[in-house]
């Protein structure tokens, strides 16, 4: 969808045949997507983008994980299925989370110093449920090294962080 910007948009009905979906369908899901500013009509029956949905077409962070939507929209297989299945977009899927990370607002100083882990007796294992490359636990792990850590996600992911991180006592 995000291939057409001429700065004239496209037609509802060129982009539901392109899509292999009703009129309808497509008319109605633009048109919500319109009263929140993503996406514009910009003549009857014609859609262009605004600015909202071109920086989601371009910001590279949505086109790493632009895949999810346009490959497996209505399918039945679960995207973490799908990430199990595929070891690139594993890859690409876990090299994103971290990336969040780095972000004020999911920085893991949130939770390294947001919980009164120094209350839990020595030894105490922490579960670090989806942890990806448990980038979480490590830094939980210097600050209050008196815990254990597990760090449990998808099967292809842990055989990535076997090769990234070596247990440490």
């Amino acid at each position: 969808m995000f291939r057409w910007e001429n700065g004239r948009g496209i037609a509802y009905a060129e982009l539901a045949r392109q899509l292999g979906v009703s009129d309808r369908a497509v008319t109605q899901l633009l048109r919500a997507a319109i009263a929140h500013r993503v996406f514009l009509e910009s003549r009857p029956g014609y859609v262009a983008h605004s600015a909202a949905s071109q920086m989601l077409a371009k910001d590279w962070m949505v086109a790493q994980v632009s895949f999810c939507g346009r490959e497996h929209g209505g399918k039945l297989e679960t995207f973490y299925n799908t990430l199990d299945r595929e070891p690139e977009r594993a890859r690409r899927f876990a090299a994103v989370m971290s990336h969040f990370q780095q972000g004020d607002g999911y920085y893991v100083h949130h939770v390294v110093e947001g919980y009164d882990w120094a209350a839990l007796s020595r030894g105490a294992v922490v579960v670090d449920v989806g942890g990806s490359h448990g980038d979480t636990s490590v830094a939980i792990a210097e600050r209050w090294p008196h815990l254990q850590f597990v760090v449990q996600d998808l099967t292809m992911l842990a055989l990535f962080n076997a090769g990234d991180r070596e247990a440490e006592d």
